[in-house]
């Protein structure tokens, strides 16, 4: 702030040496009086006292108030009778949650100041409301929320989420005066039943915030309808596995009749953002009976699902032809395939018919 300097000489009378000093000097800013610690919520007023002293002790002094803190309130002058200490009152009003620092400065008429350093300790706001966002693993579900702009100027939230598996954008925008709808997206890949929150944060309008009660179940059983299938032949019935995350997934299943059920493809591997066609393979064991199997598709990545599948054998009717080429006046050989599609031991009469 300032700088002084000076010459001091200094001379020895008995032998007449002159010593000569150049003196420099170099005001700085005056320390803070006192540093002082406010514990405050967010959106409501916290008054707070400072005693501010006058160091003259021969005229009084009127202060000059400046603060660099956010949303505070209090006079812009000050009185303070010589040598005593007067106390000024202010009003500081938060809007986000957080720690901050700033000062509050007193000017004499003659620039001369004494100031303080204020820490505002802010706790986040209460929540606005709960939201319970319920659904299956990998459904989502959406939710809309209200929020306004009471000021003449446009208006940016950032948007901070926490809890799994939420979806929305990190910023929200709403122009001078207008009330619009925010949408948040629940879109779980594992069962859990947790809680999250959002905040919607402006420097100005402050922090509004929601908690979130998240919960998601086990997709539910998918029972499909009884298929017939000839005995000894097999069907083919197609599902459909999606993938809604954003990395490749490998899938395991267990089939708990492995005598008439089977799956095509036997590895099971779906990219990201991709429904995947399986097949379900039926081959009935028994005639006129309703087979079932309970088949699983899992991963760790997106749960699991579970299919109850159900088959029911009919009579055979002519399988495929079968071609035997040979030569003429020669004998010649072939193999037909026959499988026992029942669980026992069968004996079976063949017969060939043929023209003559």
């Amino acid at each position: 702030i300032l700088k002084a300097e000076a010459r001091i000489t200094m001379t020895n009378t008995i032998t007449n040496e002159i010593f000569e000093y150049e003196i420099k000097g170099f005001g700085e800013e005056p320390l803070a009086e006192d540093h002082i610690i406010l514990d405050c919520q967010a959106r409501k007023p916290r008054t707070a006292e400072i005693a501010v002293k006058n160091y003259y002790t021969d005229k009084p002094v009127v202060y000059r108030v400046e603060t660099d803190l956010i949303n505070a309130r209090g006079a812009e002058s000050l009185k303070v009778l010589p040598g005593k200490t007067e106390k000024y009152q202010f009003e500081v009003t938060p809007v986000l949650g957080g720690t901050y620092t700033g000062s509050i400065t007193f000017y004499d008429e003659a620039g001369r100041y004494v100031w303080y350093t204020v820490e505002i300790r802010t706790a986040s706001p209460k929540p606005e409301k709960t939201i319970d966002l319920i659904t299956t693993v990998r459904k989502a579900v959406a939710f809309e929320i209200l929020l306004s702009n009471p000021l003449d100027e446009i208006v940016e939230f950032d948007v901070i989420m926490t809890g799994e598996g939420l979806l929305g954008e990190n910023t929200f925008t709403l122009m001078p005066k207008q009330t619009s709808k925010y949408e948040l997206v629940f879109s779980p890949l594992l069962p859990m039943k947790r809680t999250g929150t959002i905040a919607f944060i402006h420097e100005k309008l402050g922090e509004v915030s929601y908690e979130l009660n998240l919960q998601a179940d086990e997709a539910p059983v998918v029972r499909l309808e009884v298929e017939e299938a000839e005995l000894g032949k097999q069907i083919a019935i197609p599902i459909e596995l999606e993938n809604p995350s954003n990395q490749e997934v490998a899938i395991d299943y267990k089939v708990s009749n492995p005598y008439c059920f089977d799956i095509d493809p036997k590895e099971i591997i779906i990219p990201p953002y991709t429904t995947l066609p399986v097949s379900i393979l039926y081959s009935p064991t028994e005639l006129g009976v309703i087979e079932s199997c309970e088949i699983i598709f899992e991963s760790e990545i997106i749960g699991k699902w579970t299919y109850l599948a159900f088959g029911k054998g009919i009579p055979p009717t002519k399988f495929d032809e079968q071609v035997v080429p040979g030569n003429l006046n020669h004998d010649s050989t072939a193999t037909i395939l026959f499988k026992n599609p029942f669980r026992d031991s069968i004996t079976v009469g063949v017969s060939l018919e043929g023209d003559q």
